[in-house]
């Protein structure tokens, strides 16, 4: 007789802030898929205040001591491990977490998967972390690649990227991230009521959903902005977010304001600060297309949330390029990042022409389906069958 399956997950970000968000209720949806998991335990890093509610899973929560850390977080893994033996070590990232959870399986032999939830190395670059940072990314990803079990890619580029870093390529997997897209499928019914709100009557409205970073491009959208208004276009942004938290983010948003102001946009700019995701729907249902222009490569989970809620999608050519199946000329506008004159020409597209506004409306509704929750969910499940080898 077998033993139930159970997992210890050591995430990127803490309870709290998943409360925070509002995503308390999918929580434990999302690590324990389909229920495969008889026992789950969270081990976060958190900082001094912080309260730890259980979701009915267990946690280990680690003081978020610079330096510290690492050494805290292995000791107490370490422990857990000896005194319950989990099935599964699972970390969502090849950082920190995802360093401490190969050196747990060598240690321990207990198998540990880890996720690439975006091209690093490419991001703290774009980011202009210092160049010592860039040197520790690629370390430490190349590091826990080529040790994990498996490696969890939440797009085909990512995993050819891990491959190239020197994963094997039989135990690299890709499993795109997925959303509750009837969440976001029913945001058409606040349409009314958020536009009169926002003062959107009569305007065309272009949204952006993310955090505040160099790597968003966010100005390349202002400037397309003001390019549409000196032509007397009726159109509005809603920025939706708020600065990334990073301990080597700089502050974005007081930059973002400072431009809208020098361009002369910051009356037809809204700047709604940190959203939950479950308000987020009302945003997208009051917007008439959604906008990503940023140099980061990761999946975009905020493009498949757009498309649930019929929204034409413009993208830069080079997350396109990369997120594989997610968007594409079929579903989506492409655009150089670096040129904000063409950005405003394909909003002005969409402005003039309601037939390819329409025609990308229903691509999108299309596309979403493709990372149903239930579905991707259950993909998730048959891949910690085959790995933990249960008949």
């Amino acid at each position: 007789m077998h033993r139930k399956p159970t997992i210890i997950a050591l995430m990127n970000n803490s309870m709290e802030d998943y409360i925070k968000k509002g995503l308390s209720s999918v929580y434990p949806d999302y690590i324990n898929v389909k229920n495969f998991f008889d026992q789950v335990t969270i081990l976060y890093r958190y900082q001094k205040g912080g309260k730890a509610r259980a979701f009915g899973m267990d946690i280990i929560k680690v003081r978020n001591i610079p330096l510290l850390s690492p050494m805290l977080m292995l000791i107490k893994m370490l422990r857990f491990i000896k005194k319950k033996r989990p099935s599964i070590i699972r970390a969502y990232n090849t950082q920190l977490e995802g360093l401490v959870a190969v050196i747990c399986q060598k240690l321990t032999g207990v198998p540990a998967v880890v996720s690439i939830h975006s091209d690093f190395n490419h991001l703290v670059k774009v980011r202009g972390y210092p160049s010592y940072v860039r040197i520790a990314v690629n370390v430490a990803q190349k590091y826990v690649v080529r040790r994990a079990r498996n490696t969890w890619c939440i797009t085909p580029y990512l995993a050819k990227l891990a491959i190239k870093e020197g994963a094997y390529p039989s135990r690299v997997k890709v499993i795109y991230n997925k959303i509750r897209i009837e969440q976001f499928q029913n945001a058409l019914k606040f349409r009314k009521v958020m536009r009169r709100k926002l003062k959107l009557e009569r305007s065309f409205t272009v949204l952006f959903v993310g955090r505040f970073n160099k790597a968003k491009n966010i100005e390349t959208i202002l400037r397309a902005i003001n390019i549409l208004r000196n032509k007397r276009k009726n159109v509005k942004l809603i920025l939706c977010g708020d600065d990334a938290k990073g301990f080597l983010d700089a502050p974005y948003r007081q930059f973002l304001e400072a431009e809208c102001k020098k361009l002369g946009i910051a009356d037809v700019v809204i700047f709604t600060g940190f959203v939950r995701n479950d308000e987020l729907p009302k945003y997208y249902g009051a917007s008439d297309s959604f906008v990503l222009v940023e140099r980061g490569l990761g999946f975009g989970i905020v493009i498949v949330e757009a498309q649930a809620a019929g929204l034409p999608i413009i993208v830069s050519e080079e997350l396109a390029t990369k997120v594989g199946i997610v968007v594409d000329p079929s579903n989506s506008l492409l655009v150089n990042p670096d040129n904000h004159e063409d950005l405003a020409s394909q909003i002005s597209k969409l402005m003039e022409n309601p037939k390819l506004w329409h025609s990308l409306s229903e691509a999108s509704k299309k596309s979403a389906i493709r990372y149903e929750w239930n579905r991707i969910a259950k993909l998730e499940a048959e891949f910690y069958k085959e790995l933990i080898k249960i008949r």
